[in-house]
């Protein structure tokens, strides 16, 4: 590493467009060898190259790099022997990298990872330097005052060094309960908002006189349809069509969703293995992902900014990333607007439209406006707490978000219903102090209005009874979020199957993988957990990256949450004999796992803290149901005191496990 990094320095005394060219071929040429290591000419390097020459080998440490990846000088050759395997370029590949990005953190900007051409380029859309193509969607009539590089061959941005870091000023807290100082920092946060710097970068990137044309082409449609007398009611106002066009722009052309980055080396698949502690890597961020590649097998880092200055950028993320950046765009374009964030891991955009006189939700991610029912009936979320951050006014607007006070109340166990009122109206209170006497007054008229409207329930509309659709179907199934999509599976043990000795079922909560197996050695997997259950009811399951752990556990808030599996003999020749269950389960506190084996005619409990049964108790019968039951636990955190198959991410073991055998009932 020493001597790698000595050349790199070496490098680094080239000028910043021949340095970057360089460690971009260096990689190229480490990269063609992983991909066909028995290809000879790719392990041979013509000195008289143009590129090779110009690029490498006369530019200062340029050779010194080759050597230490292995190359070997034969004269007007230069050779990579066989000993250099594709592992050890692969360590090349890393320290390289490494390496750079160490000189590089005091010299040049940090380095985001992206997931795409299409990404990239629209992020480096203002970049003088970007030979390629532009798919930027900045419009004509506004010219972003932001500027970046792009490296298209490995797509990074380099972000510039003049991106401000968010620093708040110190918070003495005011409470002494954990979950009101969440708030309270969440509130602080809300600020950035109202920085009339950053809503004028935001609205540079808006392409607004094309937004408020198409919504005002909207309204006119909708006035000639009131006029002709198909439309009763009609309050609207061209804001109202304004925003549901800032939605689908931002959804369909500005913002990415990202459920794993591209490999940065190969441009492959990856998925995420780790969180990462590397100093160098945690700029303008405490939480960057580690994703390993499918192919190549190198990690790609994930940062999760939580900065609007980058997020403008970067344009990329999950649902956080893209409430946070749709929230401030909404601000830019003069409404009033807040990030409201759910408990139970969601995060969303409300607007004040004051043609309704009220809140609208807004799902930037969903590209839907005024469903507020559908993560409670759509999604299967067990609302407990949503509360709302503007840099004027914090609330708590949960009960817009569930049609069942009664049932939310239970779940509500943070801080007492007083206290959370208190340090709601203690926050507001001090931030308004700085507001003149009529807006305070405006504020606080509005806010009542509010209140009397989320006092009362509201019906379930059939639009808001549909699953989640941002993000792909394993990650919405692992999330458990597209339970109105959900299908009961039955494991149809087939007559193959059934005359061979015995048929395996296991599952893997790393993997998130069912696999069937029978004696032949056949296998046929089902990919996510939720796709291989017969029933379910407040599961899902929890991957703590902190702890690099995966398993199933009932969802936060619920006392009791089931899971259950069928197995069904499709041959009605055959029945179930012996039955062997192996199901892992980890208790912490009074949790408790209580497990069933079932059929039409019995019904047989697994005696208390065993991982492993055999029983005959089913000869004859031809289905059998599996259903494990959590419950207990102590405190906010009693749903995780009782948990199914967990497993550490480098685990190759099975936590559930299905052995049947099978006798003929003719």
């Amino acid at each position: 590493m020493d001597s790698l990094k000595h050349s790199v320095l070496q490098l680094k005394k080239n000028s910043k467009e021949i340095f970057e060219e360089a460690i971009r071929i260096l990689l190229k040429i480490a990269d063609n060898v992983i991909k066909e290591p028995t290809n000879l000419k790719l392990r041979s390097l013509q000195k008289a190259n143009t590129t090779l020459s110009t690029k490498i080998l006369n530019v200062t440490g340029g050779s010194e790099c080759l050597k230490f990846m292995g190359f070997e000088d034969t004269g007007s050759v230069l050779i990579l022997p066989p000993s250099v395997t594709v592992t050890t370029l692969r360590e090349f590949c890393n320290s390289l990298v490494q390496v750079r990005d160490d000189v590089n953190s005091n010299v040049f900007a940090q380095l985001v990872e992206t997931t795409s051409h299409d990404e990239t380029s629209d992020s480096a859309s203002s970049s003088s330097n970007d030979s390629e193509p532009s798919n930027s969607t900045t419009p004509k009539d506004s010219e972003s005052t932001d500027t970046c590089e792009r490296n298209t061959e490995s797509n990074r941005i380099i972000i510039p060094k003049n991106v401000p870091t968010v620093i708040l000023p110190p918070i003495k807290y005011l409470f002494s309960n954990a979950f009101l100082n969440e708030i309270e920092l969440a509130f602080h946060m809300a600020l950035s908002y109202a920085d009339k710097d950053l809503q004028k970068r935001a609205l540079a990137v808006i392409p607004k006189t094309k937004l408020e044309i198409n919504a005002q082409n909207s309204l006119r449609k909708l006035q000639e349809n009131a006029k002709e007398g198909n439309v009763s009611d009609f309050d609207y106002t061209v804001d109202d069509f304004l925003l549901l066009e800032l939605l689908d722009w931002f959804k369909n052309d500005f913002f990415t969703w990202i459920d794993s980055p591209k490999c940065r080396y190969c441009n492959s698949k990856t998925y995420f293995e780790k969180m990462s502690d590397d100093p160098n890597l945690l700029i303008h961020t405490n939480r960057v992902e580690m994703h390993r590649c499918t192919k190549c097998q190198n990690l790609t880092p994930f940062p999760r900014y939580n900065s609007v200055h980058i997020l403008l950028l970067t344009r990329s993320g999950r649902c956080g990333e893209w409430a946070n950046t749709f929230t401030l765009l909404c601000c830019a374009m003069g409404w009033d607007a807040r990030l409201v964030v759910d408990q139970t891991d969601h995060v969303w955009t409300e607007v004040f439209m004051h043609s309704q006189n009220r809140w609208l939700h807004c799902d930037p991610c969903e590209n839907v406006c005024d469903m507020p029912l559908m993560y409670e009936n759509g999604w299967g979320k067990q609302v407990s707490y949503v509360m709302a951050y503007s840099p004027e006014e914090v609330q708590d607007v949960t009960w817009r978000y569930s049609s069942d006070h009664k049932r939310l109340m239970p779940r509500r166990t943070k801080c007492k219903e007083n206290d959370l009122i208190d340090a709601l109206v203690t926050l507001r209170s001090e931030r308004q102090k700085s507001l003149s006497k009529a807006r305070v007054e405006y504020l606080t008229k509005r806010i009542l209005n509010e209140l009397v409207d989320l006092m009362c329930e509201k019906k379930v509309r059939d639009k808001e009874k549909l699953g989640r659709t941002s993000g792909a179907e394993s990650w919405r199934l692992m999330r458990g979020e597209i339970l109105n999509n959900f299908h009961s599976y039955v494991f149809m043990l087939q007559t193959m199957e059934i005359n061979t000795e015995h048929v395996i079922m296991r599952y893997s909560s790393v993997l998130d993988k069912y696999e069937r197996i029978g004696s032949d050695g056949s296998d046929n997997s089902i990919i996510g957990w939720l796709s291989g259950a017969f029933n379910i009811t407040n599961i899902f399951r929890k991957l703590e990256k902190d702890w690099e752990m995966a398993y199933l556990a009932r969802t936060e808030g619920t006392d009791v949450g089931k899971i259950s599996w069928k197995f069904q003999v499709a041959d009605c020749n055959q029945a179930f004999d012996i039955v062997d269950v192996k199901l892992q389960h980890k208790l912490y506190e009074n949790g408790k796992v209580e497990v069933t084996i079932e059929s039409s005619s019995h019904l047989v409990t697994m005696p208390e803290n065993t991982e492993t049964f055999r029983t005959s108790a089913f000869r004859g019968a031809t289905f059998i149901i599996i259903t494990a039951r959590l419950s207990g636990g102590k405190g906010d955190v009693a749903w995780q005191h009782a948990q199914l198959f967990r497993q550490a991410f480098s685990s190759l073991d099975y936590g559930f496990v299905v052995k049947c055998s099978f006798k003929s009932i003719l």
